[in-house]
């Protein structure tokens, strides 16, 4: 009887000092999210550079074949910019959970189906490996369901061919 008390009193005593413990000083994400953002804005800036190297058109347009790429790369850096500032201005805060490695291993994975996607589109229409991307990535991030991993891709391939197949005329 007595042992089962001291067994109590011994895992109270382990809970309280959980419950009680010091404040930890604030594990600082500020230099994680300036990286981060900094990262973006790279991304973005590699995207308008490339842009300027299409092709110009000699149509009277206004809109030509850099207007839609340079706009993405101008968004793209100005969010990455956004973010770099307002991680650098923010607070730090407390108790943030360290990127894990099956978080790392899923971006690098979707990475890594996102650069075959762009080898097999050259071989295969666009109708072919986007469904086949969205379903890759879906079940990387734990699409669950049958219904789902068959509709979801199948709606967004759709979306996509509608928008830049059918209104804007892009050859996909």
């Amino acid at each position: 009887m007595t042992a089962m008390v001291e067994e109590r009193t011994v895992q109270a005593t382990e809970v309280n000092d959980l419950e009680q413990a010091p404040d930890q000083p604030a594990q600082s994400t500020r230099l994680r999210e300036i990286l981060i953002g900094a990262g973006v804005v790279a991304v973005g800036a590699t995207v308008l550079l490339l842009a300027q190297q299409l092709p110009a058109e000699a149509a009277n347009s206004e809109f030509g074949s850099r207007w839609w790429p340079s706009l993405i790369g101008g968004a793209i850096t100005l969010l990455g910019l956004a973010v770099a500032i307002v991680g650098a201005l923010r607070p730090p805060v407390r108790d943030c959970e360290e990127p894990g490695a099956t978080g790392i291993w899923q971006l690098l994975a979707i990475l890594g189906l996102i650069v075959v996607y762009g080898i097999a589109w050259r071989f295969a229409h666009f109708l072919v490996v986007t469904p086949l991307l969205v379903l890759g990535i879906m079940t990387l991030l734990g699409g669950r369901g049958w219904r789902s991993l068959v509709l979801v891709p199948v709606v967004v391939t759709g979306a996509l061919y509608g928008v830049f197949g059918l209104l804007l005329r892009v050859p996909l």
